[in-house]
């Protein structure tokens, strides 16, 4: 099997977009980026790489948010506010998007992995997950983060723990659907 969907959550400013391009260079890649202020890098970037980008963030349910900047862009957070300006697409909804399945999909989004990972129909038409999650969002630990992860139906082939956030690299244990 073949890598021919890819999705990035959290795409930043696209690096890797450019390198899943690279590295599976007939598949469909689609970028979630709320943080509109790095159009302008991000931007040419999936020009160059022949990449989708939505300028939306993800989470478990449509909705709208605001930015909470912190320090570098890559630690901006999103919050649910139903004046933000920002739209927030349902994770069942951005694997929609790209025709029902994912063969790989990261996630760096700031603390909101943990509400995606609410999700559990979605999850079962993914089949590769790379995640960094952030204990910081909820009080939670890193044992909890890789119990979410085997929840939804995936096996966790590695962990990478770091302070208050941590790597998780898993495969669904119920591929192909």
């Amino acid at each position: 099997w073949g890598v021919d969907n890819v999705i990035d959550i959290g795409a930043n400013l696209g690096f890797f977009s450019l390198a899943a391009r690279h590295a599976f260079p007939k598949a469909t890649i689609h970028s979630y980026e709320p943080n509109k202020a790095l159009e302008k890098y991000l931007k040419p970037h999936a020009e160059q790489a022949l990449f989708k980008v939505h300028y939306e963030a993800v989470g478990l349910e449509d909705d709208r948010v605001k930015l909470d900047f912190r320090g570098e862009t890559n630690q901006t957070r999103s919050q649910r506010d139903t004046s933000g300006e920002i739209m927030q697409v349902a994770f069942r909804q951005a694997v929609e998007r790209i025709g029902n399945r994912v063969d790989f999909l990261k996630i760096d989004c700031e603390g909101n992995e943990w509400e995606i990972l609410q999700e559990r129909e979605a999850w079962q038409k993914v089949r590769f997950l790379a995640m960094e999650y952030h204990l910081w969002a909820n009080g939670k630990d890193h044992t909890d983060a890789r119990k979410a992860v085997e929840a939804i139906g995936f096996k966790v082939t590695g962990q990478h723990p770091i302070d208050d956030y941590g790597l998780i690299y898993a495969s669904n244990k119920n591929w192909p659907p």
